[in-house]
């Protein structure tokens, strides 16, 4: 069971890396999923990939499948 702090520090955890994922992000617009996992790299992999799908679900990234079984993430374009 998890405790007012445990929830405090996951939801400390996921604003820094969401601040990592858009500064990767807004330098290179598009980059491969392992480009993004090595700027990321002090946070365990399984958290990454949780990261992009939840962006990708609020419709702030879009994972791409490119040629060849990879997958790139893209920044989207600002809502109007």
């Amino acid at each position: 069971m998890e405790g007012k702090h445990d929830l405090v520090q996951a939801s400390t955890h996921n604003t820094e890396l969401t601040y990592r994922v858009f500064s990767i992000m807004r330098q290179k617009k598009e980059c491969h999923m392992e480009e993004l996992l090595e700027g990321c790299e002090s946070y365990p992999w399984e958290d990454v990939l949780l990261e992009v799908a939840r962006l990708s679900r609020m419709g702030e990234l879009r994972i791409v499948y490119k040629q060849g079984g990879e997958y790139a993430i893209r920044l989207c374009p600002p809502s109007r």
